[in-house]
């Protein structure tokens, strides 16, 4: 067994692990589930390229070179298809599907003609250069835009990198063939050079796809630790961390807050006549209402139970009020419609609190919560004013 051979083999065992992480991601784990398979597969069928082309000699030439080299499009024609699932692209299966047949065709037709045993080396060569060079390019930006500039570059390197390799090999494949389009595995200074290079860059892409599914899995976490599962609306911590933001910037600038204090009115009856699945539908639409009322740099955040609060940055106290007015009268014009279709009216009482600079947060919550407490005791469903 040469150099060359050597390196295949390890290829071979790379690619085979890789097939098991990513299936074990998706089935497992659920981890980016569909571009997970997409890239399973795409291991896959590398490994299987691999296997045919170490047959060579115990199985007919045509199955094992022809048909080596006539699935390796496939290859990674599945893992640009993973990858513009995982970063939302939409799939670009025409182009896809005329490149899997075409290089199939050719190296058939190939084949047939007597062709040399160039020919599908420089298709199998010129196929993934195209996809993985396309696959840096379309994949930059949001990348980029989720994971930041630094994220987006690595991944484009080694995308890039690879899908360049491909590209020269077959750019001097075809100016030189006898030297650069020559089976992989035949033991020459430029073949091991390559499948040196292929491994490790090979390996290198893997690590970086692994690390970006990591990193959308800890934003996750960390989104789901700062938003309320059900609402959607960011949570208690979010609400006390952007009052103290507005603290410091009003102690600064001497720019004006306000924090009210919203609960829905009469909820333990809602889940006591309709039942605890209505009561959440009820949470929502509320949720959905006081969110669409308010301005879009407004914090609306779900602090536990049926009691939400807002942050209305830039506000004083007329403007405070008539922000509180819409919100309540914007949740009574707009009833929950039931799976039956009737309509259930629901009500918010709003407490008020405007900020002054020796307020701290919590002196500050609990001012909205007195005049919320208030509101309720008047008759709920109305907008009281924290008295100072």
């Amino acid at each position: 067994m040469n150099q060359a051979q050597i390196v295949l083999t390890l290829i071979l065992l790379q690619q085979g692990l890789a097939v098991f992480a990513w299936w074990g991601a998706a089935r497992l784990l659920r981890v980016s589930r569909v571009s997970a398979l997409h890239w399973a597969a795409a291991s896959a069928v590398i490994t299987l390229t691999l296997v045919l082309y170490a047959l060579i000699g115990l199985v007919p030439g045509v199955l094992a070179h022809g048909l080596s080299n006539a699935v390796v499009p496939l290859a990674f024609v599945l893992l640009r298809r993973g990858v513009q699932r995982f970063v939302r692209l939409r799939y670009t299966d025409l182009e896809h599907q005329a490149l899997v047949l075409v290089s199939a065709v050719v190296i058939a037709a190939g084949w047939q003609a007597g062709a040399p045993e160039s020919l599908p080396i420089l298709v199998a060569t010129a196929v993934p250069a195209w996809c993985l060079l396309r696959m840096a390019a379309e994949s930059h930006a949001p990348l980029q835009a989720e994971f930041g500039t630094s994220a987006a570059r690595v991944f484009g390197s080694a995308i890039g990198l690879l899908g360049l390799l491909f590209a020269l090999r077959f750019v001097a494949g075809l100016a030189w063939p006898e030297l650069a389009a020559r089976p992989v595995g035949v033991d020459t200074p430029l073949n091991t050079l390559l499948v040196m290079s292929f491994m490790v860059i090979g390996l290198m892409l893997q690590m970086v796809l692994g690390l970006l599914v990591v990193m959308r899995l800890a934003q996750r976490l960390s989104h789901l630790s700062r938003h309320d599962s059900l609402t959607g609306l960011p949570n208690r911590r979010v609400m006390q961390d952007a009052i103290t933001t507005a603290r410091l910037r009003h102690l600064r600038r001497g720019t004006p807050y306000a924090l009210l204090a919203v609960d829905v009115d009469h909820f333990k009856r809602v889940n006591d006549e309709h039942g605890h699945a209505v009561g959440d539908e009820a949470l929502v639409h509320v949720a959905r209402a006081l969110r669409e009322s308010l301005r879009s740099d407004d914090c609306v955040a779900r602090m536990g139970g049926e009691e939400f609060c807002a942050l209305l940055g830039d506000c004083d106290r007329d403007e405070a009020l008539a922000h509180a007015e819409r919100l309540r009268g914007a949740v009574a014009a707009t009833p929950l419609r039931l799976a039956d279709g009737r309509p259930l009216r629901l009500t918010v009482s709003v407490g008020v609190a405007l900020a002054a600079d020796a307020v701290e947060p919590r002196a500050l919550l609990e001012q909205a919560d007195g005049a919320l407490y208030a509101a309720k005791h008047a008759g709920r469903n109305r907008v009281v004013l924290h008295a100072a």
